[in-house]
């Protein structure tokens, strides 16, 4: 019932909402996901660009069948359509019903897929999809491999057919690296065609790559990390003093466990708590002696990804997971001068209906055995600590590309990176792009810790606090249009939603003037307010950023023997 009347609460504002139509002209909106909250966020930036140019609504629906099996949530295409019709669409397309039909075709034709530049696609979605870490040559050439390929291929033309025909003004995409969506994006950037990407979390983010911005980097994530650096070098961080209150509040929602802690902590284990530096050190020594570690030696904590991560859709140093795990394993094996605490995030369950290829054996627990006998490395799951036991604890973090290399950098902790990610050009640190800088990344670090050499500067943890800001306030634009990713239930998401599309008058919402300034503006991504502003040239001190309100930041082995004495 709630839902029933969101729909005619939204039908109506929408239908008065967007201009009258160009036919010559489209936006093309991906409506390809199972949860509301992304379909809505997806929708409503759609309709907002319909605001700013006249243009009819397309909507892409229902993708393939292994991807509900795999999500292990339905998609329901009927609802899709409802959701589709109240937000004033002109045309819906069941694109699975598309490329089953085309597919067909081609079986009868008996025509072989090949390799081709969708291959990293199909590579990540073969990995989403079955779990398998890393795909194989052995992989390639079966069934399920080969009739995924078969599907990207058959629909990469169907993109470029659509857009030739329909010349979208813009792609609207939850989804941008891999599969079926990674080949919308490829054919919409070959086309000139800009496309936006709002993400899940918080109230309304998103990134959005313009083509005369897009210099052919080979993803859609690695086109935009240098453009989201320049974005921060020339408007962010030149203005740091002008946000500083802003990242004091931020940081003090992550401090308390609020405002989305980046390891995807609840409860008590996301709040950290800790206070100063001798808090740190009793924590410290109560966890290094639960791992039987000499609490005085310092501590590397490595971050496994899910093998469902598509690594090489971000440009990352290694291929995927594995190689990267193996290659941190073989460094820490002969670096006994520190410890190393591995931690593993836990892959989903698998598909209810798996495909024919089996799911190879976990890398993490068998390097885990293998390393059995090394007393200075453990092999934990992430869930078993909390944030405060990890910030205590490490001096160091080691990861491909998940967002606690900005959380520890924020808090003072030196990160080894090796894949790209959205903040990789800002200034946190340096990020390596092949295997063997990884491994001499690792070396520098380790020698650096065993000599107690400060592990990194104060500009590096003010712009890690100031990228926090920029991704949970900056460019988190909240609004009550888009409802933030917390408000759920569907019912507690649909109730004010429905109510404010009755009442209130649009002008001036938010979220229509933050995407009509990224459309103006061509930032790389949406902002709550004008960042592109004079920078404040008012005269300011030289000298390092000073570190306060965290009381988090590691101290050398000479700092803490001075405050055991002291006590």
């Amino acid at each position: 019932m709630t839902y029933q009347r969101f729909l005619a609460d939204a039908g109506a504002f929408w239908r008065s909402e967007t201009r009258p139509t160009d036919p010559g002209a489209c936006v093309l909106a991906d409506a390809r996901h199972h949860d509301l909250r992304v379909l809505l966020r997806t929708l409503t930036v759609a309709n907002a660009l319909r605001r700013l140019t006249p243009a009819r609504l397309v909507v892409l629906a229902n993708p393939a069948p292994c991807w509900p099996l795999a999500w292990g949530v339905p998609y329901d295409l009927d609802a899709v359509m409802e959701l589709a019709a109240a937000f004033a669409a002109d045309e819906v397309i069941d694109v699975d019903a598309f490329a089953e039909r085309r597919l067909a075709e081609l079986a009868t034709a008996r025509a072989t897929p090949t390799v081709d530049e969708l291959a990293p696609d199909v590579d990540a979605a073969y990995r989403r999809i079955t779990g398998a870490p890393s795909v194989t040559e052995a992989a390639r050439r079966n069934q399920d491999y080969r009739r995924l390929h078969a599907r990207i291929r058959v629909l990469s033309r169907f993109y470029a057919e659509l857009i030739a025909e329909r010349a979208p003004v813009a792609l609207v995409t939850s989804e941008v690296d891999y599969d079926e969506w990674g080949a919308a994006v490829l054919e919409a950037r070959r086309a000139g065609v800009p496309v936006i990407q709002p993400l899940a979390g918080g109230a309304l983010r998103a990134y959005a790559l313009f083509p005369e911005q897009d210099h052919g980097a080979p993803t859609f994530g690695a086109a935009l990390t240098p453009l989201i650096g320049e974005f921060f070098g020339a408007q962010v961080w030149p203005r740091r003093e002008h946000w500083r209150r802003g990242v004091r509040r931020v940081l003090a929602r992550d401090r308390a466990g609020r405002g989305r802690p980046t390891d995807a902590r609840t409860g008590p284990n996301a709040a950290v708590e800790i206070e100063n530096p001798t808090q740190r050190r009793q924590v410290r020594q109560h966890v290094a002696r639960r791992l039987g570690f000499d609490p005085n030696r310092p501590v590397a904590v490595v971050f496994r990804h899910r093998a469902q991560d598509p690594v090489d859709a971000r440009a990352a140093a290694f291929p995927d997971g594995d190689a990267w795990l193996d290659a941190t394993v073989a460094v820490a094996r002969s670096a006994r001068e520190i410890n190393w605490l591995f931690l593993d995030a836990p892959d989903p369950a698998p598909p209810a209906a798996p495909p024919t290829t089996a799911r190879p054996e976990d890398r993490f627990a068998a390097t885990a055995r293998e390393c059995a006998g090394h007393t200075h490395l453990a092999f934990r799951p992430a869930a078993a600590f909390s944030r405060n036991a990890l910030l205590s604890l490490a001096d160091l973090g080691v990861t491909l590309h998940d967002p606690v290399a900005v959380e520890f950098v924020a808090y003072g902790l030196p990160v080894v990176q090796a894949g790209w990610s959205p903040w990789s050009d800002c200034g946190l640190g340096p990020v390596v792009t092949d295997p063997d800088q990884h491994r001499r990344a690792l070396v520098a670090a380790v020698a650096e810790l065993a000599a107690d050499r400060p592990p990194m500067t104060g500009e590096q943890i003010e712009r890690a606090r100031l990228w926090l800001w920029l991704d949970r306030a900056g460019a988190d634009v909240a609004g009550p249009l888009v409802p933030t990713w917390a408000a759920w239930p569907a019912e507690h998401l649909l109730r004010p939603l429905g109510a404010y599309l009755r009442h209130v008058d649009p002008d001036g919402d938010p979220v229509f003037a933050a995407v009509e300034r990224l459309w103006r503006t061509r930032a790389p991504l949406l902002t709550r307010a004008d960042v592109a502003v004079e920078v404040d040239r008012s005269p300011r001190s030289d000298a390092a950023p000073t570190v306060v309100g965290v009381g988090m930041v590691p101290q050398t082995r000479s700092s803490r023997a001075a405050a055991a004495a002291h006590e």
